[in-house]
């Protein structure tokens, strides 16, 4: 073990999230991670041989605490930057996941197509900033399931009649959709319907502990917050009982945020998730803007669907078993975010001082994932 001396990262962190300082705040916070790391012997001489731009296949980073520190988890260790290599987690060979220990051993899951999704859509809120119509997150999953080559089975479930009618009215045959109502027909409905992949667009806190906030029906028309609010342990042990489920998504605020006190009850959302049980979960660090979500819902589905379907290909090929390394998919949405913030300028300059594409961050089980087609 070696001490870590925080004090001038953690400047920089506060810099970072004021927007104050230098222009290049992020590539600064993450070269000093980065140096903070490499003085651990063990990392200088083992793990920095292995970050090769020309390898030829992935070298994932699995960034493990043993004992869980807010303190340290607050870090943006997705900004992790090395001189001559650049942004690890914007290179798909280097991709960056926060990994927990849990007593859950199950290491391997087997699949028979269809790949089956489930989108909890309920953003729903009291004024114009928090009442947020689902439409454009619709559009952006869907464009990005349309043109995957994999089978897929969504089943949409939803806060607003409006958009159920008009997805309703041109939906192809493996979409189907319904409402919310209430916690228990929530949990029922996912339960029922098994998804591999469960994704939530609706409202994250953080305070006074980490939950989610979903609309409901009621509450839609009524123009009030909520409705549904679902803690983290809530989740496994109601929705998903059977370790059905894979990886959930949470295009919510501050779904990866402490929250102000100590304890289980106070880890982010994301983070207790896998705690209960999920093998991979994806969060926000940050509140993030409406648009935002849904370009990162889109980047995000199309390059997961595509690196999937590769793995897929690759079971074929190795007795019907192969390794998911999730964190991948998140490189492409990383390298568009900071295309949309300037396209005129190179990625890796756009990346040193827009911290937009570090918001994102994805927790996992420290055993690796293993998919057996069946």
């Amino acid at each position: 073990p070696k001490i870590l001396n925080m004090n001038k990262a953690q400047k920089q962190l506060n810099d970072m999230k004021n927007n104050s300082g230098t222009s290049d705040t992020v590539v600064k916070l993450g070269t000093e991670l980065f140096k903070i790391l490499a003085k651990h012997p063990a990392i200088k001489y083992d793990v920095l041989p292995l970050l090769d731009p020309d390898r030829q296949h992935e070298e994932p980073i699995y960034l493990f605490m043993k004992n869980w520190d807010p303190d340290l988890n607050q870090f943006p260790w997705e900004a992790l930057y090395v001189p001559g290599v650049g942004f690890l987690s914007a290179n798909k060979l280097f991709p960056i996941a926060r990994a927990q220990k849990v007593a859950y051993e199950k290491s391997e899951w087997t699949f028979k197509p269809p790949l089956k999704m489930m989108a909890i859509l309920g953003a729903g809120g009291d004024d114009l900033l928090t009442r947020v119509s689902a439409e454009k997150e619709w559009e952006s999953l869907y464009n990005a399931l349309r043109c995957s080559r994999l089978k897929i089975e969504l089943q949409v479930l939803l806060c607003e009649e409006e958009l159920k009618a008009k997805i309703d009215a041109q939906r192809p045959a493996w979409i189907t959709t319904g409402l919310l109502h209430d916690r228990d027909q929530l949990f029922s409905d996912i339960r029922n319907f098994a998804p591999h992949i469960l994704h939530f667009f609706c409202h994250g806190a953080s305070n006074p502990l980490p939950r989610l906030d979903v609309s409901n029906l009621r509450n839609w028309v009524l123009g009030r917050q909520g409705g549904i609010q679902i803690e983290g342990s809530q989740l496994k042990q109601r929705a998903d009982p059977y370790g059905n489920i894979w990886l959930v998504t949470l295009n919510c605020c501050e779904s990866a945020q402490n929250s102000n006190g100590s304890g289980f009850l106070s880890m982010p959302m994301a983070c207790s998730l896998v705690s209960s049980g999920f093998p991979v979960v994806v969060g926000m660090r940050e509140q993030i803007a409406e648009s935002f979500a849904h370009d990162f819902c889109r980047l995000f589905y199309e390059a997961l669907l595509d690196d999937f379907g590769d793995r897929l290909d690759n079971a074929k090929k190795e007795k019907g078993v192969t390794e998911v390394h999730w964190a991948c998919a998140l490189f492409a949405a990383r390298q568009k975010i900071c295309e949309m913030i300037d396209s005129e300028k190179g990625i890796s300059e756009v990346a040193a001082s827009a911290k937009e594409w570090t918001i994102t961050v994805i927790h996992t089980r420290l055993e690796t994932f293993h998919l057996r087609m069946s």
